[in-house]
């Protein structure tokens, strides 16, 4: 809590832009969930961390829009007719769209568009590995709530579905708490 109150002082100290628009950087840390690996496959939820640098490019009394791009690791557990661990690397960019209450909460929406490299590094009978660069596409929705001008702490939902061969597609659902920093 310090830092946060730390990374306050600090921007607040430099000059703001005088409409809100500019540079951030959004991370996030949080449990995933994945759906529709094949059947005999169990997945233990696991890790996402994720960092969003972006540019909010309008911004007024009611929303603000931001353009954004995205990576960061997701991690799972695989069990059942094999043993292992799903690595994904997620390379995505798209919109965000905040609403503004004319409160500290920031209720916000998103949508994004691009591919995600996964590793899985398995043992059957055989150690064996799989990795692929397929598409993906990713919605999310959560709310902030803003600590300074140049800071705002929430908690997010992100739902990542990846494209590659073989299956319909694999979900990847994530809970995380996610941390702004505006410039």
């Amino acid at each position: 809590m310090a830092m946060m109150g730390v990374a306050c002082l600090a921007w607040t100290a430099l000059p703001a832009l005088a409409d809100g628009e500019g540079p951030f950087l959004n991370t996030d840390i949080g449990a995933s969930f994945i759906t529709g690996l094949h059947s005999g496959l169990t997945v233990d939820p696991g890790i996402r961390f994720s960092v969003v640098p972006g540019y909010r490019i309008y911004n007024d009394d009611i929303f603000g829009v931001s353009l954004q791009a995205e990576t960061g690791l997701v991690w799972n557990q695989v069990s059942g007719n094999a043993h292992g661990d799903l690595y994904q690397v997620p390379f995505l960019a798209g919109f965000e769209y905040e609403f503004h209450t004319g409160s500290i909460v920031e209720p916000y929406i998103g949508v994004e568009g691009g591919g995600v490299y996964a590793d899985f590094d398995y043992y059957n009978f055989y150690r064996g590995r799989d990795s692929s660069v397929s598409g993906a596409v990713q919605g999310m929705a959560g709310v902030r709530f803003k600590l300074c001008d140049s800071a705002e702490l929430g908690v997010g939902y992100k739902f990542m579905a990846a494209f590659p061969s073989g299956y319909d597609y694999l979900g990847t659902h994530a809970v995380s708490l996610t941390f702004v920093l505006r410039f």
